[in-house]
Formats: C-alpha cells, structure tokens, sequence
C-alpha cells in the first residue's frame, strides 16, 4: 500500500506542475514591483519630504533599480496632481519641484504642463466663487428652513455654514469633476513628458 501524503505534500506537487514565472514574466514583475516602490517614494514626499529626501531615498537603492523607481516617483508625482478639496497652487508647486528635482532635463516641457494646470486650477476656483456667490442667497435660505425645523430659529441663529450644506457640497463636488476631466490631458502630457 502506497504512503499517504500530507495535504501540504499533495498541494506542492500540484504547484510544481503549474509551472514558473517565465524570464519575461519575471522581469515584467520586477519592474511593476520597482515602478511602485517609487510612487509610494512619491508620496512620502508629497506628505512630508524635501527634494534632497526624495532624491536620497532612491539615490540609496541598487544603481540598476534606480531608473525604474525614478520612473516611478515621477509617474506618481505627475499622477498626484488632482482638484479635489485641498488642492492649491502650493500642492502644484511642490509636485514641480519634485519633478524637476527627478528629471532637470526636462524641466522646460514639466514647466509648460504645470502652467497649464495653474491656469485650469485658477479657472476652477473662480467658477467655484462664481457659483457660490451665485447660490448663496438659495443656500442660507434653505438652510435657515432646515434649522427652523429642527426648532432653531431668531437669535439663536447666526451665521448659516452655507459650505457645509449638501446642496453646496453637491454642486462643488460636480464643479471639481468637471474640472478633473479637463486636467486629465494635462496630467497625461506631464507624465509623457518625465516617464
């Protein structure tokens, strides 16, 4: 009678027969491995580096690893760049930085596309007070109405948080998304320009 095998014996064998990484799978791999090492080098720096960080964190890596994580934090700073709350020309700026610092060489066509995206940002904010001004009446009415429901009312109420309403939310929300698909080509033309 034939020895009986533990399951971990019968699932290696069964591993064994689905075969290996083929060299260009294996090295396909290594790269997207190498590729996302550098987009969270990236974001580290958006968070809280400087540009000598940036540069030291992948300056320390294997010299043949370098080229692809650079790559890499390239990719994920250009990728940052988006017009959801918190965006500033400050944000902009430090992804410019970055990218410069990563790829000097190209800090002419990195300029061009930042412009672009300074413009549109400027473009966005200016709707976005446009709009608001415009609605602000309609919100701090409707929100006066909502509080006297709740039984506030007179004195009790003051100024009316207009911003924090879900009919301003709502339409801020669709403004910034239009305007994140204007800036995907924008995002696109950068990311050309430094991979």
């Amino acid at each position: 009678m034939g020895e009986m095998k533990s399951a971990y014996d019968r699932a290696m064998e069964r591993a064994g027969k689905l075969g290996k990484l083929s060299p260009d799978e294996m090295k396909k791999q290594e790269e997207e491995r190498l590729i996302t090492i550098g987009k969270a080098i990236a974001d580290k720096y958006l968070t809280h580096g400087s540009t000598q960080v940036l540069k030291g964190d992948i300056e320390k890596l294997r010299a043949e690893d370098r080229a692809l994580v650079g790559k890499g934090a390239r990719l994920g700073l250009a990728g940052s760049i988006t017009f959801d709350k918190g965006a500033t020309m400050e944000s902009i700026d430090r992804v410019s930085e970055g990218l410069t610092a990563l790829a000097a060489d190209k800090k002419g066509a990195i300029d061009e596309s930042i412009v672009g995206v300074k413009k549109l940002l400027e473009e966005m904010e200016a709707e976005l007070d446009r709009t608001y001004s415009s609605e602000y009446s309609h919100l701090e009415s409707e929100r006066r109405v909502l509080l006297q429901g709740l039984g506030i009312s007179g004195s009790a109420v003051g100024g009316v948080n207009t911003e924090g309403s879900t009919a301003w939310q709502l339409i801020e929300e669709a403004l910034r998304g239009q305007y994140n698909t204007r800036l995907e080509p924008l995002k696109k033309q950068l990311s050309q320009a430094v991979a």
